[in-house]
């Protein structure tokens, strides 16, 4: 069933906590499940490491968040400041010189995006091909949207990459965005 999955997609999976399974497995399972006579059964390997990541950062999903054994592992949503007003980043970003803010933002972006498509580290982005072009589909923009609010606190739309959709566009608006640089930041 997952056989077409590209390496992406099978990260994404395991990133969101869920184990891939062998066609063996998948298949007992199946017969497990039928053997059971219930309506409604999942089969599915949990990744508890994953679910943690996922508790950690309060974006584990509300249907699990009663599965027993989840330990929620350090927080990887935007660190705030002593004060707790603005998100470390942001305010790391207002420090520096207006003229290197551009390329800090890209950076972090570009790593973003290439963790979400599971680029290795030596796989470059081209920045002007569109986030489509690249593969993204929606689940790969909700998590890349995701994981640039925990990086920056901000509120950004689920359609972010639909309506900025390359890398220098998202750039553009985000250091556009008022809260990126403002001492309260964007949370």
């Amino acid at each position: 069933m997952t056989g077409h999955m590209s390496e992406a997609d099978r990260a994404r999976m395991s990133r969101g906590g869920v184990a891939a399974l062998s066609v063996p497995e998948g298949l007992t399972l199946f017969d497990a499940a039928l053997a059971t006579g219930a309506t409604q059964v999942l089969p599915v390997r949990w990744d508890r490491p994953a679910l943690g990541d996922l508790a950690g950062r309060d974006s584990l999903p509300p249907l699990l968040r009663g599965l027993g054994g989840i330990r929620p592992t350090a927080r990887r949503t935007a660190r705030r400041d002593d004060t707790g007003d603005a998100p470390v980043w942001s305010r790391q970003l207002a420090a520096l010189p207006a003229d290197r803010r551009r390329a800090a933002l890209s950076e972090l972006l570009m790593r973003e995006v290439a963790t979400v498509l599971g680029y290795g580290d030596d796989e470059e982005i081209d920045v002007d091909q569109s986030f489509k072009d690249m593969g993204f589909d929606s689940l790969a923009g909700v998590e890349l949207r995701n994981r640039l609010t925990a990086a920056t606190g901000l509120r950004l739309p689920a359609t972010l990459v639909f309506d900025r959709p390359t890398v220098p566009d998202l750039t553009d608006h985000l250091l556009d965005d008022p809260a990126m640089l403002s001492p309260v930041g964007g949370g």
